[in-house]
């Protein structure tokens, strides 16, 4: 196991990014991060992975009322443990990506990039850390960074170098008209190649420049590499004795992913030129039971309305609700359902998996436990552990394929460092 990174370097010129302050202010509580653990490697399964969307941190808000004085349970409050952070990769238009972390300075604007870029995540699959060498989980703004595309060119470079070359290279296949909205870097700079054809684009399908009001017309050629910043981590966020959870959402976007059904792949926000790519944090549930598991399950597809989660079979098959009403964004229940036994979930059983159901009751998505299990990493579903079930995807019942993943579910350990 290798952390992620290992080297701080700082840019000669700073970039301004917006914080979006994912967490309340005062999260960090009184454990200290171990900072000389080694962040986890992606699981088993891989080929090597804006803001937060407002129920992703409303679902999952920290509530420290008073009961005495009128003040809510908080759902969240278990023993505290190690500080973990789990990140899915949900990312709909990349089949994989690999992440960079910058320090992020008072005014706002990145003051370092740190160490290389992670190992290659593909989608649906995690990666667990618990450090980030050169970056204090305490102290620091950590602004996370997703690239994708010909991921192995970035194979030698620190992550100064990765983003550069990945905005260089978007720049080679973006019109200056485009580049105004802040994709591909900025017109001029240095960078080489693009690949594949994309379609075309049209004003009103998608190709609209947006604010800009010009029009952004194709075809546009797939650029070789993207680069796109999330909203920063404020200081504290995950050195809180809790297991976090980071899924990324929607589409990093550019003028060539653009398609008459977009918004059911991307999210109803989504334009080639306006990404929907976005983080959800929530707060992972400990609760376990002797011979059950603790479950619950995350809406992490944009395009997707409510759903619930069952663990059901063929038809006639006994269905076991554990999770309703999640809305994008939310996770549920809190604390983790401890009902059912793995042998009750149907785990060992071909014909038995999870389904995700629409607001009319109707089986919107269903997968197979082996399939979900084998694209997680996870060997198996042991009694005594908790699990968090994550929709990911476009719509489930667009059927066109393109440049964009399926809907899936994947599934990550509650409690990843405890053995």
């Amino acid at each position: 196991m290798v952390r992620l990174g290992a080297v701080a370097l700082r840019k000669d010129a700073t970039r301004a990014l917006g914080l979006a302050f994912l967490l309340a202010a005062g999260t960090a509580g009184g454990c200290t991060t171990n900072h000389d653990a080694l962040a986890r490697q992606p699981k088993a399964g891989s080929s090597a992975g804006g803001s937060a969307g407002a129920s992703g941190f409303g679902s999952g808000a920290f509530n420290t009322g008073d009961q005495s004085q009128g003040g809510r349970i908080n759902p969240d409050d278990e023993a505290m443990g190690d500080d973990v952070l789990t990140i899915v990769n949900a990312v709909v238009d990349a089949p994989s990506v690999r992440l960079c972390f910058a320090r992020v300075g008072e005014d706002g604007q990145t003051q370092d990039f740190v160490g290389n870029p992670g190992a290659e995540l593909a989608y649906a699959t995690s990666t667990t850390l618990t450090a980030l060498n050169g970056l204090s989980l305490i102290d620091d703004t950590i602004q996370p960074w997703v690239l994708s595309g010909e991921l192995s060119r970035l194979d030698g470079l620190d992550c100064e170098a990765a983003v550069a070359l990945a905005q260089s290279e978007e720049a080679k296949v973006t019109p200056a008209n485009a580049a105004l909205l802040g994709l591909g870097g900025a017109a001029g700079e240095t960078g080489a190649g693009g690949s594949a054809a994309g379609e075309a684009a049209t004003p009103g399908s998608g190709g609209a420049a947006g604010e800009s009001g010009v029009p952004v017309t194709g075809p546009f050629e797939f650029p070789t590499l993207r680069a796109r910043p999330l909203a920063a981590l404020p200081p504290g966020t995950v050195a809180i004795g809790r297991s976090i959870l980071m899924v990324l959402t929607g589409c990093s976007g550019g003028v060539a992913y653009n398609d008459t059904v977009e918004t059911s792949v991307c999210g109803p926000a989504y334009t080639p030129t306006s990404p929907t790519l976005e983080p959800i944090i929530v707060k992972l549930s400990r609760v376990v039971g002797g011979g059950t598991v603790g479950l619950q399950a995350v809406h992490a597809s944009q395009a997707t309305r409510s759903l619930a989660v069952r663990a059901s079979g063929d038809k006639g098959a006994v269905s076991l609700l554990f999770a309703s009403s999640l809305s994008f964004g939310s996770i549920a229940p809190r604390p983790a359902d401890t009902r059912y036994s793995p042998s009750e979930l149907g785990v060992e059983n071909f014909d038995y998996g999870l389904q995700a159901i629409d607001d009319k009751g109707g089986v919107s998505y269903q997968e197979a436990w082996s399939d979900i299990l084998t694209a997680a990493g996870l060997p198996a579903i042991v009694a005594g552990r908790g699990y968090t079930a994550i929709f990911i995807g476009p719509d489930p019942l667009l059927l066109k394929e393109g440049w964009w993943n399926p809907s899936a579910f994947t599934l990550v350990d509650n409690d990843p460092t405890r053995k």
